[in-house]
């Protein structure tokens, strides 16, 4: 090959190699996030505000919380097939103790869409990863409104279990 061949060559290899970087530039400048509105949804605001008073004194309760916050792989054992679905899903609701931040219960706020075949599956993973954790879990279905007495029953049943 002559030195110019060798040079166009370069040439061709550095312009495709600029275009796909202006490329992926262009995608990355126009993509934007934006903030979410807010933390809960409206029902899920609604469902807090009676956990609020039904949760035992000394409780905290955490938002929102990313399952594998709650749960993991025993040391050496993640891979993303097992670590990676832990990794990707949240609990609506997290009941710890308030001085020492252990784990007490899991609550999921079940609306219209658990019903879905998709959404029962995810349900199905919940219970299991939680299950074999050890971690409780209470399923609430959502509702107008909620009895603070009721669910601080339900509430004090699953802490002492």
């Amino acid at each position: 090959m002559t030195t110019l061949q060798l040079l166009s060559i370069a040439g061709v290899v550095a312009a495709i190699g600029l275009l796909l970087w202006l490329r992926s530039a262009w995608r990355n400048w126009r993509f934007r996030y934006e903030a979410c509105p807010t933390l809960l949804t409206r029902g899920e605001i609604a469902f807090f505000r009676a956990l609020h008073q039904a949760a035992p004194a000394g409780c905290m309760i955490c938002p929102k919380v990313r399952l594998g916050d709650i749960v993991r792989c025993p040391e050496g054992t993640w891979t993303p097939d097992r670590g990676g679905p832990i990794s990707a899903k949240h609990l609506d609701f997290v009941l710890v103790d308030d001085e020492s931040f252990e784990i007490l219960l899991a609550i999921e706020l079940d609306d219209r869409s658990h019903e879905e075949r998709d959404a029962q599956k995810r349900d199905r993973f919940k219970d299991k990863v939680l299950t074999q954790g050890g971690v409780p879990l209470l399923r609430v279905p959502t509702a107008r409104s909620y009895s603070v007495v009721e669910l601080m029953a339900e509430i004090a049943d699953w802490v002492r279990r």
